[in-house]
């Protein structure tokens, strides 16, 4: 129909192999649903174990809250020497931008 003039190609007989192939594939298709909704399951019970876990079962310790307070402070620690150096960059800056521009005679436009 389709293949070479005179040469029915739809009707050829399927070989072991591709016999084998569909039914594989017909199975796949069938299964397919049900596979997918067992993953999603899992998958559902991962996540709610994860978030149950953290929102409910994490309480912290003595120790380990100071701990994570005197991580935090060591952090936030300020440096004087190199906010004055920020600082001094700002005012240049400043500085430069507040000074009154001056007008230059652009010899190539008139």
């Amino acid at each position: 129909m389709f293949g070479i003039y005179g040469r029915d190609t739809f009707n050829k007989p399927k070989s072991n192999i591709a016999i084998f192939f569909t039914f594989i594939h017909d199975r796949w298709l069938k299964i397919f649903p049900f596979f997918l909704f067992f993953i999603l399951v899992i998958v559902m019970i991962i996540v709610g174990n994860v978030w149950y876990k953290y929102v409910y079962t994490k309480e912290l310790t003595g120790e380990e809250k100071t701990t994570y307070v005197n991580q935090k402070k060591s952090e936030v620690t300020f440096n004087q020497k190199q906010f004055d150096i920020i600082k001094e960059r700002v005012q240049k800056r400043k500085e430069r931008f507040s000074a009154e521009k001056q007008d230059y005679q652009d010899i190539f436009y008139k």
